[in-house]
């Protein structure tokens, strides 16, 4: 929804466009704000891709050990 709403916004007004569309203003303000900046799932994928490329033995990595590692060197937390 706030993808066409800010396809339109040249043509029609925000607040009318997320009546319509039964969304908020402010969500679409803040998903417009934060739509580059990366999730916390992306930021987590880059580090346990780190992680396997640092050795070749790494590849076979189950999720307690990327999770010790990731204690261990990081503040990213995986659950």
């Amino acid at each position: 929804m706030y993808i066409y709403v800010r396809a339109q916004e040249k043509t029609y007004s925000v607040r009318q466009m997320c009546f319509a569309l039964s969304v908020t203003e402010c969500g679409y303000y803040k998903w417009k704000r934060n739509r580059l900046r990366p999730k916390a799932w992306q930021i987590l994928l880059a580090e346990m891709h780190k992680i396997l490329r640092e050795h070749p033995d790494n590849e076979n990595y189950g999720v307690e050990r990327i999770t010790d590692r990731q204690d261990k060197g990081n503040d990213t937390y995986i659950g």
